[in-house]
């Protein structure tokens, strides 16, 4: 099971870091024709339905139906006690981006702070149109996997690699939206 998840995880990154470098090689200028799907779409597209069936851990921690905490119920007393041991030298650093506010070069107007409810997420490669919100749908619906995404982890480096540390804990607290699937945070290292 460790070894699939391995897999998994590498394939996702692998998708995250396509679809990132297509982006960055668009840029924000006039939109770019459709590309032409790669010739393994279909094989990625099984081998995705593929990993729904081996990663999905619906009914783990509760009936299928009934309220449960997905992968959150991991997270134990001991397990918090544990974390908070990794605290040594009491320095707390915000892994959060600031909000952008106004459009500017990186900036455009779907990245100004705003509430939405819907439509966030990124089809990782060319011919997955179809399917809305692959990577989010297999890691918080199969999984049952809180997401963090998009940390600014520079101060935290820099920390890490004067205090010669790589372990620290890190506690967030999402805001509760009635009926959400995403709220904004601040996830705070401390080291």
């Amino acid at each position: 099971m460790r070894s699939k998840m391995t897999l998994l995880c590498a394939g996702v990154l692998l998708a995250c870091l396509a679809g990132g470098l297509t982006i960055m090689a668009q840029g924000q200028g006039a939109a770019a024709p459709a590309p032409t799907p790669p010739p393994d779409t279909a094989a990625l597209r099984m081998q995705y339905e593929q990993w729904r069936k081996d990663f999905k851990t619906w009914g783990r921690w509760a009936p299928v139906g009934q309220e449960s905490k997905g992968t959150s119920a991991l997270i134990t007393p001991e397990k918090t006690a544990a974390a908070l041991k990794l605290v040594k030298n009491g320095i707390a650093i915000s892994l959060a981006h600031a909000e952008p506010q106004e459009v500017a070069a990186d900036v455009g107007m779907a990245g100004l702070f705003h509430r939405v409810t819907n439509g966030i997420d990124w089809n990782p490669r060319p011919g997955w149109d179809n399917m809305r919100n692959p990577i989010h749908v297999a890691v918080l619906n199969w999984m049952g996997i809180n997401i963090v995404e998009c940390l600014d982890l520079e101060q935290a480096v820099q920390t890490a690699r004067r205090l010669n540390r790589y372990e620290f804990a890190i506690t967030f607290a999402p805001l509760p939206v009635e009926g959400g699937t995403g709220s904004p945070v601040n996830p705070i290292a401390i080291f």
